[in-house]
This record gives C-alpha cells, structure tokens and sequence, in this order.
C-alpha cells in the first residue's frame, strides 16, 4: 500500500491554517532556482536556505508548508531527516534551511524528490482514464508503453487530463523496495510512502502532514 503526504491545515497542530509567512534571503534565491528547472531535474544549491519565516502564532511541526514551493519541495525538521536516514528514497535532495519564528531559530531541512518512473509502470495491467473537459466525461485508455502514454498527454494538453486509475509497478521496480517515491510526469507534486515508512512517521508522532491512502498504485508499497 502506498500513501501521499498531504497538506493537513489542523489549526490544532499547526495554530494556523498555513505556517509560512514569508520566504528571506537565500531563500529567495532558492525559490527563484527551483522554478528554472523541471521535475525532472536535481538542483545543485550549495547554500545554506536562510531563512523561512513562520507566522508568530505557528509552530514548529515537522513537515512545514509553503505555498509557493508547493508540489516542487517541503520542508523538513532534523527528526524526519533522521528517520529518513534508515528508508530508501527515490532520487531524493535534501538542502539544510534555517526556519525562524520571532526570535526563535531551528535547523530544518528542504527536501525534494525528481526524476520520472513512467518506465517503471506495467502498462499491460494499468488503467488510465482520458478526461474530456469539452464534455466532462472520462474515457478509458490502454497504452503499452510510457512513449504511447506520455505522446498522448502531451495531444490532450494541459486543459483535458490523463489520469492513472490502476497503476501497476514492473517486478524490478518492486525488488528495489522504495520507501519514498515521486511519480513524475504520472503525478507531479505529489511524494508517496510506503507502509513501513508510514508506520515508522506514525510511531514517532512526526507532525505537519496527514497521510491519503492510494486508490490507484496497486503493489510495490509493502
């Protein structure tokens, strides 16, 4: 089983709806780079992030959200890095940051997952669905291989949508047993857990996210 990391605006664990008030410094700089490249791209950032400003009444969770780096990167406390340490992650970057929140500083860490797995997919057991804005209704596809399904996103464009309803990963992509993965051009914005790091973030209380079950990413999440 596979679950997505999500935004969880608990005004009971995060005081506010969002926490990030603004973005400083390198970190602008930082934020300016990430929207030059791609998904599918790693970004080299030697810098230190300084800094992130929390909203006075937000607190220090472990997963913090900022709207403006949504989908491309979050921002994760030392615990997480930490409990990261013993998974495997998918083509994974971590950038040290430096969130305050009035006089208060604490060292978190960026994160950020790239690259594409459509290669990964079995596309002879996967299903995909072609939503027809034009008349709002889906439409079953079957492709039999990433060409023929990334060609297709591409003839719809951005206005239509090609969505996976079953997806099913290749045996050599099982074996490799990713903990943390990103979808890529199948799910962009999106990182996914697998059973054993979600039960690993539940037992220590990691805070800031709420996990959503996959409807769609059948096996290898186990």
């Amino acid at each position: 089983m596979w679950y997505r990391i999500s935004f969880n605006p608990d005004t009971d664990v995060m005081v506010c709806d969002t926490q990030v008030k603004k973005l400083h410094n390198i970190a602008l700089d930082f934020q300016d780079k990430l929207w030059d490249v791609t998904y599918l791209q790693s970004l080299k950032f030697e810098e230190t992030i300084d800094y992130v400003e929390l909203k006075t009444k937000a607190k220090f969770t472990d997963i913090l959200w900022d709207y403006s780096l949504q989908g491309r990167a979050m921002f994760i406390s030392e615990k997480v890095k930490v409990i990261l340490a013993d998974y495997k992650l998918l083509n994974t970057d971590f950038y040290p940051s430096i969130v305050k929140r009035g006089n208060h500083f604490r060292r978190y860490y960026c994160m950020r997952l790239t690259g594409d797995i459509a290669n990964s997919v079995n596309y002879v057991s996967s299903e995909f669905m072609w939503y027809k804005s034009n008349e709002g209704k889906d439409y079953p596809l079957v492709f039999a291989n990433a060409v023929e399904m990334l060609n297709k996103k591409r003839e719809v464009g951005p206005i239509d949508s090609i969505r996976a309803t079953k997806l099913y990963f290749k045996d050599d992509f099982i074996a490799q047993k990713f903990d943390l993965i990103f979808l890529g051009a199948l799910s962009v914005g999106n990182y996914w857990t697998s059973e054993r790091l979600k039960k690993r973030l539940d037992d220590d209380g990691v805070t800031g996210f709420k996990f959503i079950e996959s409807g769609f990413i059948i096996n290898g999440g186990d």
